[in-house]
């Protein structure tokens, strides 16, 4: 959001007459942001909002009977009493027979949402969804009633199965169906257990059999895979690789493909396709952290239902939450609160339900409350460092951009509480200025605005640069390995750079996510990196990292490796090395190691490259579908591989094998 509204503010001074487009349909308060952008640019901001949406549907939560759930509670009560006494003494949790009877037809209460409607009334009724019963989950507890013995069960809704069953019923019926679970973990899962369900599986087509060969390549085997064959349902998540969601992508488009897509919440943003049905698999999360469950938010369950029906494939659509706790209704009596409060999170008056505000108002706050050691403030600051308080300091800082003009000024302003907002805005100059003092070189300034690097690591970082120079590497692959020495020891940089990914980099290395992000864990994920650029498979970077991909086949850190660890944070880190070195005056003449190795240094370590020829090969040649069969390629084709990397950039370096290769083609 920081970097959303940094971009905003200093794209509109760099280029005042750009015009801006902002879309979004949930937002409460876009006549305000509208207005906002009409101050910003001194130009008309139309702000359409068109009730009417070119599609409809059906949106229900999962219910059931509740003499049918009294029922299958006291038949499995019956079935545990037994079973205990047959084994001779009473066992703390529901046996496997008992737990087998929590079987039950489910229902849906269905509103249809008519929201183009003046009153947004919705028509609401409760219908069967399917006739086979479907399983749920349950834990034993004692009623403690009176002194009494007897147990209880508690019914739990077994989300993901329950969403699964209702998947393959309905694509048994004809419609194409997607399933939004709560972790990625849960979505290959899930994904199986419907294919399981379904049966017959799609064969592949020609096109797909060529991205199927490509994944085998870049994995190793299939057998790595999270979808490793075609399937009547297929996964999409963020533990896959590219190649994975580009073919689960391809199996559900098709008519006669996959019939169901299982994805995960932070996805359902970025998907467009063709579902009949959209069905969420529970409404809450467990926090990464401390374990807890916890809400989804409103716009989560809503981006995910309006992927059913969309705009340009079908007319009508439905949306089906599983909620949790269990709902049940009665055939004799009034709909329950809990139910149609239920009901109203998935079918709203309307889909409005954000109000957008102003991350720098947030960070204004905190450094008003002295909070200067949170991670976004730090972050924020550091993006401020080029600020140069006007003469009017107590009003205004300033970069690329006034804090004046923020949006968060424009709602002060409207609110009147500018007072307020000049105060927080005059202790930001008094700490800008503060460190200013620290912040006298220029260069390292403006590195430090752009990338959001604390000033003190970028110091540090280039005299470490300058201190080895004479040693430096002269490869991409070998720059990775410096790269990993200087954040195993350096704790202030390692802390400043890699703190986000946490998590992913102690996955990657094989420990516990909740542990501390220490230099031993950073030094673990050399080897899988070094495989990484070298064009090894999947298989191989997780054998590096210590895994085990004949044990865990899908190479969970290999995963984590490649798909977070270095397209983002590490990726991060390589790019400022290569911006920091490129101001000193010895390795920006070449003379301490190649340019174009500087140069495409982020580049080839995010995509997997350890020298620029073959970043340059790839380049041209076009046309991989995935990493390894570029390596696998210029292996063939560069027999005798010249010296690219001694030219004076990489556009030489590209000019050089475009020629090589024109000429062994001739």
């Amino acid at each position: 959001a920081l970097d959303s509204m940094f971009c905003v503010l200093a794209f509109n001074s760099i280029v005042p007459d750009a015009d801006f487009l902002f879309l979004s349909a949930m937002l409460k308060n876009g006549s305000e942001f509208a207005e906002w952008i009409n101050n910003l640019t001194g130009r008309d901001c139309v702000f359409a909002d068109p009730l009417w949406k070119p599609s409809r549907q059906a949106r229900g939560v999962v219910l059931y009977e509740r003499q049918a759930l009294d029922a299958i509670r006291s038949r499995a009560l019956e079935i545990q009493k037994d079973e205990d006494a047959k084994k001779g003494k009473a066992a703390k949790g529901l046996r496997k027979p008992a737990q087998g009877a929590l079987t039950c037809l489910p229902f849906a209460l269905f509103g249809l949402q008519h929201n183009w409607l003046k009153d947004n009334s919705a028509s609401c009724t409760i219908v069967k969804i399917s006739d086979t019963p479907i399983t749920l989950t349950g834990k034993l507890f004692p009623r403690n009633e009176g002194g009494s013995k007897e147990k209880w069960i508690n019914l739990t809704p077994n989300a993901n199965k329950v969403a699964a069953q209702i998947a393959a019923s309905a694509a048994r019926n004809g419609l194409k169906g997607i399933v939004f679970v709560n972790s990625k973990v849960t979505a290959a899962s899930t994904a199986r257990e419907i294919s399981k369900l379904l049966g017959d599986a799609p064969e592949a087509t020609p096109d797909e059999q060529a991205r199927w060969d490509a994944l085998k390549s870049e994995l190793g085997d299939l057998k790595h895979s999270l979808i490793p064959a075609p399937a009547a349902a297929v996964p999409h998540s963020a533990q896959m690789i590219r190649q994975e969601r580009d073919l689960a992508e391809r199996l559900y488009r098709r008519a006669d493909g996959a019939q169901v897509i299982v994805a995960t919440p932070t996805l359902a943003q970025g998907l467009n396709l063709p579902a009949h049905i959209a069905i969420l698999a529970g409404d809450k999360r467990s926090d990464p952290d401390d374990g807890e469950r916890e809400a989804l938010e409103a716009h989560e369950i809503l981006n995910a239902a309006a992927r059913a029906g969309r705009a340009g494939h079908l007319a009508n659509g439905i949306v089906l939450l599983v909620p949790e706790p269990i709902l049940q209704f009665s055939k004799t009596d009034e709909i329950r609160h809990d139910v149609v409060q239920k009901l109203q999170s998935v079918l709203p008056e309307d889909d409005r339900c954000l109000t957008l505000s102003d991350p720098l108002q947030v960070i204004l706050d905190r450094i008003s409350a002295a909070d200067l050691t949170d991670g976004d403030v730090e972050y924020a600051l550091n993006r401020l460092t080029t600020a140069i308080a006007p003469e009017d300091g107590e009003l205004a800082a300033s970069s690329r951009f006034v804090v004046k003009k923020s949006f968060a000024k424009f709602l002060a302003d409207r609110r009147n509480a500018v007072e307020g907002f000049n105060a927080k805005v005059k202790r930001l100059n008094e700490v800008l200025a503060e460190r200013s003092k620290e912040a006298d070189d220029k260069v390292l300034g403006e590195l430090a605005a752009q990338s959001g690097a604390p000033i003190a690591v970028l110091r540090t970082l280039r005299q470490r640069l300058i201190d080895g120079i004479g040693a430096l590497p002269s490869s991409i692959s070998g720059w990775a390995s410096w790269i990993i020495s200087w954040l195993e020891q350096d704790d202030t940089a390692r802390d400043a750079i890699l703190i986000r990914d946490r998590r992913a980099i102690l996955g990657a290395a094989g420990l516990k996510k909740d542990g501390a992000l220490t230099g031993d864990a950073v030094k673990r994920l050399e080897a899988g990196i070094s495989a990484w650029l070298t064009g090894a498979p999947l298989c191989d970077i997780e054998r590096q990292l210590g895994g085990d991909p004949d044990d865990k086949f899908v190479c969970p850190q290999a995963r984590e490796l490649i798909s977070q660890v270095i397209p983002l944070s590490f990726s991060f880190a390589a790019g400022l090395v290569s911006h920091t070195a490129l101001e000193i005056e010895d390795i920006a003449n070449g003379t301490a190691t190649p340019i174009a190795v500087i140069e495409c240094l982020a580049a080839g370590v995010r995509r997997g490259f350890d020298m620029p020829s073959k970043l340059a090969f790839a380049d041209i040649k076009r046309g991989f579908l995935g990493r390894v069969q570029a390596h696998e390629a210029f292996a063939e084709t560069i027999m005798d591989p010249p010296e690219f990397e001694n030219t004076a950039d990489y556009q030489n370096v590209i000019d050089r094998m475009r020629a090589y290769l024109a000429f062994s083609a001739g």
